[in-house]
């Protein structure tokens, strides 16, 4: 191994290689030669390239979306997520649009392409958005470990729905009473409660104590993965 400038070549099995950083990561590539002087003047050629902003370098011209998914499946394992395959799911529509790009195309106008295409298919303002937020989180995720130069800059469609139309206690009482029995039950609950109707629908005996009138909801069954309690008083 030889150093050189700010760059290092080496060998592998008779075939040299080059080394480089660039953002403080560093990035390596076969230089498809087994003379160093041709290595060392690809080296300085990257040398010469790694400072201009639209620098891409060979192992980036190969991602894919496949590996932009790989990358966030990784990180959420990692940090223990239990989104996955909503992750998946929202990134399904933006890999079918751009199945037949590599990373490296997919810039700021593509995107907003697939954001006009997306609406002008029916799409809601709010699904376009959460589709592109994780597109763009894989972006990041690549950058900072090195192996993408730039994150696109695309900003989040304006005009998402507000959740609206809350009713108050006598409109909720005379809706309730056209509902049936145990439908009526589980309403009350989610009103006076506030919580996710999947939550209630889930909910088990086990997790009542029925001594200090609470409901404990272990780290495992609540989406945040923070335990919680609710204290049952009056209705």
């Amino acid at each position: 191994m030889r150093s050189y400038g700010e760059g290092r070549v080496f060998l592998r099995g008779r075939i040299y290689h080059i080394a480089y950083c660039r953002n403080g990561h560093e990035f390596s590539e076969s230089a498809r030669t087994p003379d160093e002087k041709k290595a060392r003047k690809l080296l300085a050629q990257r040398l010469g390239q790694i400072g201009k902003p639209d620098f891409v370098g060979p192992s980036e011209k190969r991602l894919t979306l496949d590996d932009l998914e790989a990358e966030i499946v990784a990180d959420y394992e990692r940090h223990g997520k239990r989104s996955v395959a909503t992750a998946k799911y929202c990134l399904k529509p933006v890999k079918e649009y751009f199945k037949y790009d590599r990373l490296i195309g997919i810039t700021r106008p593509r995107i907003q392409e697939y954001q006009t295409e997306r609406l002008e298919a029916g799409m809601a303002r709010a699904t376009v958005n959460r589709e592109v937020r994780y597109l763009l989180r894989g972006f990041k995720l690549l950058a900072e470990g090195g192996r993408v130069g730039a994150i696109p800059r695309v900003g989040m469609l304006k005009g998402e729905n507000v959740r609206e139309g809350f009713l108050n206690k006598p409109e909720f009482e005379a809706m309730v009473k056209f509902l049936k029995p145990d439908v009526a039950d589980l309403a009350r609950f989610l009103y006076n409660s506030a919580w996710r109707s999947g939550e209630a629908l889930k909910l088990q005996w086990s997790k009542v104590d029925l001594d200090d009138w609470i409901v404990r909801l272990s780290r495992k069954n609540e989406k945040t993965k923070n335990p919680r309690t609710l204290p049952l008083v009056g209705e």
